[in-house]
């Protein structure tokens, strides 16, 4: 139980903290912690990775067509949809665009898919799988989206770079570290959730007076997230049980193709002419709120059932 309550009762500590007190999280920012925090993660989730898990089959291959389809069809469109419901225009609007079309968050998805005891071996697969498709995607999602007649230019290689540095390679180290060691700690498992807790507090530390300037407009914002969000997660949800994904798979895909990426929704932004502070913010407002809603939704979860989802995981 303390496990599972962790993550959202230390993001609610982590935000506090980082509005009274910013100078620790901003120099966590400029030093580059948030990768490090991000390759620290992968690399314990390398360390506990069991191939066996992904039960590659049919329904396997259903559940990577069905995550390309959310995040070339299904989330762009719902956040197109979401601008017109909730009335944005302008930069509001371009910035939920832009975080519905990206692909899952490196930093949380398999770490809140193993909270939830869901099987984070098939949502480590499908948030890499993402955000290599996502180099292809994005630069023809964007524009069509937002209704941009100029280009919209992402670094493929500068991003594969990126994924290969922070993703691949230290899962890599992490699965060579198990086999050399062959040996298990239960403290392993606690630490994705605290690189989680860290790179939060930096990305929240280093836009705070971003937030504060917009201060007004942040109830509407949040539950436009929300919205947008959990609306995803239900599509989601509903798909894995039309295709009938066990358990442990429906968990992961609800949470891994629901959950959007910040860093990769700014670099598409920042890509874009003129002052788009106020779409910065809604990224970040749309980052800390899934991870918020989805810390709790995780936490809800009955423990037994995280219990026997744990064990079909090692048989």
């Amino acid at each position: 139980m303390f496990k599972k309550m962790l993550l959202p009762i230390g993001l609610l500590l982590v935000i506090l903290i980082s509005a009274l007190a910013p100078t620790p999280g901003i120099w966590m920012k400029e030093h580059y912690m948030i990768e490090i925090f991000t390759a620290f993660m992968f690399l314990t989730n390398g360390w506990v990775f069991k191939i066996k898990s992904l039960n590659i089959g049919r329904s396997f291959f259903l559940m990577l067509f069905a995550a390309l389809f959310f995040l070339v069809i299904a989330g762009p469109l719902l956040g197109v949809v979401g601008v017109y419901v909730f009335g944005f225009t302008s930069l509001y609007g371009i910035g939920f665009i832009a975080m519905s079309s990206a692909p899952p968050t490196l930093s949380s998805c398999a770490v809140i898919t193993e909270v939830a005891g869901g099987n984070a071996a098939a949502s480590l697969f499908l948030t890499v799988l993402l955000n290599l498709t996502s180099i292809f995607s994005l630069p023809i999602v964007i524009p069509l989206a937002i209704g941009s007649t100029g280009e919209v230019s992402i670094s493929g290689t500068r991003l594969l770079f990126k994924l290969l540095l922070i993703v691949l390679f230290p899962f890599c180290v992490g699965v060579f570290l198990k086999k050399r060691f062959k040996r298990d700690y239960s403290w392993v498992s606690y630490v994705p959730i605290i690189c989680v807790l860290f790179t939060v507090s930096a990305a929240f530390s280093a836009s705070r007076d971003l937030l504060f300037k917009i201060f007004r407009q942040l109830p509407i914002l949040v539950l436009a997230a929300a919205a947008i969000h959990l609306t995803l997660m239900l599509f989601a949800w509903i798909t894995a049980r039309c295709l009938r994904f066990d358990k442990g798979n429906t968990t992961a895909f609800s949470f891994t193709v629901s959950q959007k990426t910040m860093p990769i929704a700014i670099g598409v932004l920042s890509t874009l002419q003129g002052h788009i502070a106020e779409a910065f913010a809604v990224c970040l407002i749309f980052h800390m709120t899934q991870l918020f809603v989805d810390s709790m939704i995780a936490a809800a979860l009955p423990l037994e059932r995280f219990r026997l989802i744990g064990k079909s995981q090692e048989a």
